[in-house]
């Protein structure tokens, strides 16, 4: 299939998430209640083979609201550079943007937070030179990561695995472009966990 190589980069990441699952959780961290999460991150977009593109770098972020433990409504963007991989490769963006539903396989306060996310938005595809120029249409959108807490109660490390489905120029079906970011996360408001109970 034109997209096996995508299927199997997230089939690796589904294992290495089972692994994680696998290990017993680390003692509860940080911030609960209903905290706003910002986060940025950058790293590869691998671009459908149908699209005839190359692959190249991924940046993207996200402001979500954590409606229940379990939870998030996330709006996210993400914009990838990139050239034709014909001649005369001239330059091609890709861009999406949208609404997610986050679900945190563990409570989102622990430190170590596996999650699962679908949604979608509108993407849009720009390449000179090939009609249209600029392509725009609702696109797709699933994936997983985790978040890993490393610095203080409010700051994460966030890797995810971003399955985009867009219907490209010429083509009747969905092309699937992977993107793996890496960045961070910071929560701001919610509340404080009182760890040891001692009310401070």
């Amino acid at each position: 299939m034109a997209w096996s190589c995508t299927a199997k980069r997230l089939a690796v990441a589904v294992v290495a998430l089972s692994v994680v699952l696998g290990f017993p959780a680390p003692s509860r961290a940080q911030i609960t209640g209903h905290p706003l999460e910002l986060s940025a991150g950058a790293g590869i977009f691998s671009p459908d083979s149908r699209a005839v593109k190359k692959s190249g770098p991924a940046f993207k972020g996200a402001v979500g609201w954590r409606f229940l433990p379990n939870f998030v409504l996330e709006g996210q963007a993400t914009f990838a550079p990139s050239d034709a991989d014909t001649a005369p490769n001239q330059p091609h963006n890709f861009s999406m943007g949208g609404v997610d539903l986050r679900w945190n396989l563990r409570p989102a306060d622990a430190r170590i937070a596996p999650f699962l996310f679908a949604g979608g938005g509108y993407g849009l595809s720009h390449t000179s030179g090939t009609p249209p120029d600029k392509l725009g249409r609702g696109a797709g959108t699933f994936g997983l990561g985790m978040l890993f807490n490393a610095f203080d109660q409010r700051a994460y490390v966030r890797v995810e695995a971003r399955d985009i489905l867009f219907q490209d120029r010429e083509q009747t079906g969905f092309s699937h472009h992977m993107g793996l970011t890496a960045g961070l996360q910071w929560n701001l408001f919610g509340k404080v966990r009182d760890q040891d109970l001692d009310k401070v």
